[in-house]
């Protein structure tokens, strides 16, 4: 299943419920300029996980509630769906391990700029996040999440998080309760569209509608995405992957989005990833959670999609510069995936 599918069929169910559920959001903090180790445990404790600091700039056990660790701008808010959101922007002042222990919930973190972010779940997952990309974190149990940060690195993020026990939907409540088979982080690819919309959470500074109608846009996509990715996720939990082998993953799958208009073989990209075939095919759907021919086909549609909407391509243009040798071929697939030709699709 597509994730233009998965996001439908959640967001439709989520807005649904919104309807009936829906009270006037409103940050619930926006804070500036310095954040202290108070700053951030007051938001654990709103979030209902337990935050420690391990080490402040090489000294364990650092303590002080208003010892300054990172500059910059948080934002939170809660919606009345049970969904948790926080937008940052921030720049670590210290060299600095934090550690969280998180309760049963699905995390959706994406990291929209900066320098990478390094994390490790449980004793062992070993996560890192570079600008573009995200991660889904399945916490079957409570699970300590710790990360690092160096003196002077910057992230601008995104993080969404729904706890079953906080959802006011059951059946949403059950779908993530579900997909909570076994604690695990997922890596997520963000549409263009998760970014924008993310990234849109620091254009306005408004309290009202605005703000609330662009964390609600944000936290029903990335939860939606998120939630369809941990649900397919089986071979995340059946295939044994190491860190490498996510790099290598992640290498494939940019070099297909990189070269869209070029014919793509498994035995080339194999090779490229220093791999079997069947390996390769194993750990991409781990990693990405699609096959490698079903990612490409999205990606190819969608770029597709993009250059038709707002470069002004013909659909033959647009057959052809995004790998296809027949614009009919590039139609049907067009058709199927997002439901109109690409002759009517909307122009900006």
């Amino acid at each position: 299943m597509t994730i233009t599918c998965e996001l439908g069929v959640f967001s439709r169910l989520i807005i649904r419920r919104l309807a009936l559920l829906y009270t006037p959001i409103v940050p619930d903090s926006i804070m500036n300029d310095l954040q202290t180790l108070r700053t951030l445990a007051d938001i654990a404790d709103r979030w209902g996980y337990r935050f420690d600091v391990q080490s402040v700039d090489g000294r364990p056990n650092a303590t002080g509630h208003d010892l300054c660790l990172l500059q910059g701008v948080i934002m939170t808010v809660e919606s009345p769906t049970g969904l948790r959101v926080c937008a940052s922007d921030l720049t670590s002042i210290r060299d600095c391990e934090r550690a969280a222990t998180l309760s049963p919930s699905l995390t959706i973190i994406m990291l929209l700029e900066g320098d990478p972010l390094s994390y490790t779940l449980g004793a062992r997952n070993h996560i890192t996040l570079t600008p573009g990309n995200g991660v889904v974190i399945a916490a079957a149990e409570q699970t300590s999440l710790r990360q690092v940060s160096s003196r002077g690195s910057r992230c601008r993020s995104v993080v969404v998080q729904a706890c079953p026990s906080d959802v006011a939907d059951v059946e949403l409540a059950g779908r993530i309760t579900a997909a909570l088979r076994t604690t695990a982080a997922i890596p997520l690819l963000a549409s263009c569209r998760v970014q924008s919309l993310a990234n849109d959470l620091f254009a306005s500074r408004d309290s009202g509608a605005i703000c609330r109608l662009l964390a609600e846009s944000c936290a029903l996509e990335l939860l939606a995405i998120g939630l369809g990715t941990a649900e397919r996720s089986e071979a995340w939990v059946t295939c044994a992957l190491r860190p490498q082998d996510v790099t290598k993953m992640l290498r494939v799958r940019d070099k297909i989005i990189s070269e869209l208009d070029r014919p793509h073989r498994l035995s080339d990209l194999a090779q490229f990833a220093g791999m079997s075939v069947t390996t390769l095919k194993c750990k991409f759907q781990a990693v990405v959670g699609q096959s490698v021919f079903a990612f490409l086909r999205d990606q190819r549609l969608d770029r597709g999609r993009q250059g038709l909407e707002r470069e002004g391509w013909t659909v033959g243009q647009a057959a052809y510069f995004v790998g296809y040798r027949h614009a009919t071929n590039f139609a049907t697939a067009f058709r199927k995936r997002f439901g109109v030709s690409p002759t009517a699709a909307p122009r900006h």
